[in-house]
């Protein structure tokens, strides 16, 4: 990480209003200072202007390649090459935990087998970038003086082309969604956070970054929880094992458009293994709820920006969002049929509880309280 100085003159009147001298930019980095310095006016009606720009002398690494682009038609092809891998036996917590991770890298190695993984973004993050478009904007770059204005002619007009031809393309794939397609009318968001100020600084280091949004968003105080009244014991029941059927009804209400965790394992890589080997997962799901322990810890954190801040050089500009694994998400889907059955069977909550039961929602509510207003009245 160094800084490099530029010097940029500003005129108050006339055609060349901004000059700037000796500056090396790298992608999307911003001014980290910017003063006044005199000791650089030019004529009376200029004055100078100081900025030290971050930039890195070594390019950043590409993100590694995650996830795959699962087809359909090679199902049975993923399937066989599952059925090949053996159960786990689980007799312990470190064993569950084991077979919870062999569980991750059986899908994985099987989709890695089978499909092909994800293409890295585009050149520029557009995927209409193309071969003609880069080599347009090559020859741009070598060329000077009057033939310029030509060549940036000539470089709209293979943007123009590259991208009628690629949405096209798209219009004609029988598996677009048009109804994705017009989400797109929202706009798009930049994938790249600009630099963060630390208090002292404004850095563009991804791990200087990282440990401003932890401090931000995790290292918080620890807060007096109140004390909660002892409240009655109601009679134990017996702990039923998960069935084939509870995993079957929650995986039935998943999507596939559900964001994966840090395997990049989605929903429906998990209903192909369940179809395949339902005690594979019926196993890991009811030792761990038997064992009351949760196999899958790990998250992905991913930094949202929140919308109309008037700066986004500080971590509170941001919030954090958490990418847990599908098959954890799936273990609590499945607790959470299990506690709506209970109080349903049990009548474990009163009559005027809305929320988190089945066959209750708000329109139910609103009857209520307006049965109640017409009775007062």
């Amino acid at each position: 990480m160094f800084r490099r100085q530029a010097q940029i003159y500003v005129s108050e009147g006339g055609k060349n209003s901004v000059l700037m001298n000796d500056v090396f930019l790298s992608n999307l980095m911003y001014p980290a200072e910017c003063t006044v310095l005199f000791d650089y006016t030019v004529r009376s009606d200029h004055a100078g202007l100081l900025l030290s720009l971050p930039t890195s002398p070594t390019s950043l690494p590409l993100n590694p390649l995650t996830g795959w682009k699962i087809d359909p038609l090679l199902r049975n092809a993923w399937t066989s090459h599952f059925c090949s891998h053996p159960l786990p036996v689980i007799t312990d917590v470190p064993s569950l935990r084991a077979a919870a991770a062999q569980l991750l890298s059986d899908l994985s190695a099987s989709s890695d087998e089978v499909f092909t993984k994800k293409l890295p973004h585009a050149p520029h993050g557009l995927t209409w970038w193309n071969d003609e478009c880069h080599r347009a904007l090559v020859d741009l770059r070598h060329t000077h003086g009057d033939k310029r204005r030509l060549k940036v002619r000539c470089l709209r007009t293979t943007i123009r082309q590259s991208k009628t031809a690629w949405f096209k393309a798209l219009l004609k794939d029988p598996d677009t969604n048009l109804w994705d397609l017009a989400k797109w009318r929202h706009g798009c968001h930049c994938p790249t956070i600009p630099p963060i100020f630390d208090g002292s600084a404004v850095t563009s280091e991804p791990a200087a970054m990282a440990h401003i949004f932890k401090v931000r968003f995790f290292d918080l105080p620890a807060l007096d929880l109140p004390h909660l009244p002892d409240l009655p014991h109601l009679p134990t029941r017996p702990f039923y094992p998960v069935t084939a059927s509870e995993i079957s009804a929650a995986l039935s209400g998943t999507s596939n458009k559900s964001a994966p965790g840090p395997s990049s394992i989605p929903y429906l890589l998990l209903r192909w293994c369940f179809a395949t080997q339902p005690d594979y997962l019926t196993l890991i799901l009811g030792k761990a709820l038997k064992m009351g322990i949760h196999p899958w810890t790990e998250a992905m954190v991913i930094v949202i920006p929140k919308p109309h801040k008037p700066d986004y050089a500080v971590a509170k500009a941001y919030r954090p969002i958490s990418l847990l694994e599908c098959c954890g998400k799936l273990l609590e889907k499945v607790v959470t049929l299990c506690f709506s059955s209970d109080v349903n069977h049990f009548d474990l909550l009163g009559p005027g509880q809305f929320g988190s039961r089945t066959h209750h929602s708000a329109p139910d509510a609103a009857t209520a309280l307006r049965h109640k207003a017409e009775q007062t009245i």
